[in-house]
C-alpha cells in the first residue's frame, strides 16, 4: 500500500482510516464549529504546544471563555494528538480542567479547547512573593491536587506531565484544577505505560527510573503510577519553596548519580517534618 505523507509522520491509508474511524466513534460529539471560536491572545507558547485564551460562542446568546490549545507539529504526530482528545473525552471530575471539545482550523490542523482557569498556574502563583502563602494554603492545593491525581489513577491514566505550571487556579485562587494531558497515557494491565518513540518530557519532574545514565529519556521508559507520585512530589517541593526550579542550577545529568544513590531534594524549611 502507498504511503500517505503526513506532517506529523508518516502514516499509511490503512492508519490513517483507522484514527478517523475512532474520532467518528467516541468524538463526534466533541467536534466543534470553528467559526463560534474567536482566538483573542497567545497565553504561552513551548516546545509541545501553544495555547491561545478564546471565546467560544456555543449558543445564540451564549459566550464562554476557554482556552485553546494547538499540538506543535514537532512534537505529535497525529495519533498522539487524537489520543489526547480521547483521553480528555472520557474524564469528568471537579479536579480537572473540563475538556470542551475540539475543531480543525483553515490549515487542517487540530485544536482543543478546554475550559478557562481565570487565576493563572500554580507555579506563577506561588512565585509571586506577593501572594502571601500559609502552610495551611499548600496543603489546601496539595490536597486537591492529590485528589485529581487519585481520579486519574481510578482511570487507569498516567499524566506524565504533572507539575506546578499544569496546575489551575479559579478566580479567587481557592480552587486547583490539573491540565494539560497532551503526554497522558492509559498505562496496561502491569500498571505500566512503556514509552515506545523518543518524546519531550520535563526531565526536572520525571522519576529517575525513567531516566537514562546521562539524564535523557529513556526509548522505552516505563511510566507509572508511581513515576507520577515521583512528580508529585517535586510539585510539594515547588510549593514550599516558592516555585524554585528543582535541583536549581545544576544539570540533571549530575545529580542522577546521587539521586541513584538514595539522594533527594533537601526538605524545604516551611515543609513540615511529617510531609
Amino acid at each position: 500500500m502507498n504511503k500517505v505523507r503526513d506532517k506529523r509522520g508518516d502514516l499509511s491509508l490503512r492508519k490513517q482510516i483507522y484514527w478517523f474511524l475512532r474520532i467518528r466513534k467516541g468524538l463526534l460529539n466533541r467536534i466543534l464549529d470553528c467559526t463560534a471560536i474567536d482566538i483573542e491572545y497567545l497565553v504561552y507558547s513551548g516546545p509541545n504546544s501553544r495555547v491561545y485564551f478564546g471565546r467560544y460562542r456555543y449558543l445564540e446568546d451564549g459566550v464562554r471563555d476557554v482556552v485553546v490549545k494547538v499540538p506543535s507539529k514537532e512534537a505529535f504526530r497525529l495519533d498522539m494528538i487524537i489520543e489526547e482528545t480521547r483521553i480528555n473525552a472520557q474524564l469528568k471530575n471537579e479536579r480537572i480542567v473540563e475538556y470542551i471539545g475540539y475543531y480543525r482550523d483553515a490549515f487542517n490542523d487540530m485544536r482543543i479547547v478546554s475550559e478557562y482557569m481565570p487565576g493563572g498556574d500554580l507555579h506563577s502563583f506561588v512565585s509571586s512573593r506577593k501572594n502571601i502563602l500559609t502552610v495551611g494554603h499548600i496543603f489546601n492545593f496539595i490536597g486537591q491536587i492529590a485528589e485529581g491525581m487519585e481520579y486519574l489513577s481510578s482511570k487507569k491514566i498516567i499524566h506524565r506531565d504533572l507539575a506546578a505550571r499544569n496546575c489551575m487556579l479559579n478566580r479567587d485562587y481557592t480552587e486547583i484544577k490539573i491540565a494539560d494531558l497532551g503526554l497522558s497515557r492509559h498505562f496496561n494491565s502491569d500498571e505500566n505505560y512503556t514509552c515506545s518513540s523518543p518524546v519531550r518530557l520535563p526531565i526536572r519532574w520525571t522519576a529517575i527510573e525513567c531516566l537514562g545514565q546521562n539524564g535523557e529519556i529513556l526509548t522505552k521508559s516505563k511510566f507509572s503510577e508511581k513515576s507520577d507520585v515521583w512528580s508529585f512530589g517535586i510539585v510539594i517541593w515547588e510549593c514550599f519553596c516558592r516555585g524554585e526550579m528543582p535541583y536549581g542550577t545544576e544539570e540533571v545529568r549530575d545529580v542522577l548519580p546521587r539521586l541513584k544513590s538514595d539522594w533527594r531534594l533537601p526538605r524545604p524549611s516551611q515543609c513540615p517534618s511529617g510531609l
